[in-house]
Formats: C-alpha cells, sequence, structure tokens
C-alpha cells in the first residue's frame, strides 16, 4: 500500500499524525507492506516520516527541486508524487501547496482522507 501524506510546513501535531497513520496500519492489517510518500518539507511531512520509520514502514521523499525549477517546484513535485500513484493521501491542515495535493490526487483518482 502507498500512502501520500501532505500537509502545512507549520503543522507540529505530531499525536493526531501519529494517530492517523496507526488507523491505516490496523485497518489494513500487520502483513501489508505500507510506504508513505511525502514531500520532504518541514511539518507534517517530515513528522509523518518520522513517525512511519519509527513503526517499520518504507519512506519515499520527493523534495521539490527549488535551483532548478524555481517557484512551480511545489505544483511540479506534487504532480509526480501523484503520478507515481497511490491507494491513499492523507491531507493535515496546511495552505496552498496542501490544496494543491489535494487537486491533484483527486484528479489522478487517489481517495483522499482529510485531517481537520
Amino acid at each position: 500500500m502507498r500512502i501520500i501524506v501532505t500537509g502545512g510546513r507549520h503543522y507540529t501535531d505530531r499525536e493526531v499524525v501519529a494517530w492517523e497513520l496507526l488507523a491505516i496500519a490496523v485497518q489494513f492489517g500487520p502483513g501489508e507492506h505500507i510506504t508513505l510518500v511525502h514531500g520532504d518539507a518541514s511539518g507534517a511531512d517530515r513528522l509523518a516520516a518520522s513517525v512511519a520509520a519509527r513503526a517499520g514502514w518504507t519512506t519515499e521523499a520527493h523534495p521539490a527541486r527549488w535551483k532548478t525549477e524555481g517557484r512551480a517546484a511545489g505544483p511540479f513535485r506534487n504532480q509526480r508524487m501523484a503520478d507515481a500513484g497511490a491507494d491513499l493521501c492523507i491531507a493535515f491542515p496546511g495552505g496552498q501547496g496542501t490544496a494543491d495535493m489535494v487537486r491533484r490526487a483527486k484528479t489522478a483518482g487517489i481517495p483522499v482522507r482529510l485531517v481537520a
């Protein structure tokens, strides 16, 4: 199972991140191999990556290429993550970048779980 995580750069609620990821693990069972896909930004992305790594999940970082892609690096990165495919996108509170990832996931047919 592949899960994309998106959320704000200033998101700091580690407990909520851990709870959401634990719920996924319980839902799909202990035998399910889970890969957490994230944009490697501060905040929700790195919190989720840390929680996933501690749980023994595979993590897959897709950092934005700011130097070569300029201001469009975030949307380009989001499209690469959507194009790589996922079974679910979990969206923690965030701003324009989070909303962009949610739109791209939905367009790609990836179910989105919005976390309040």
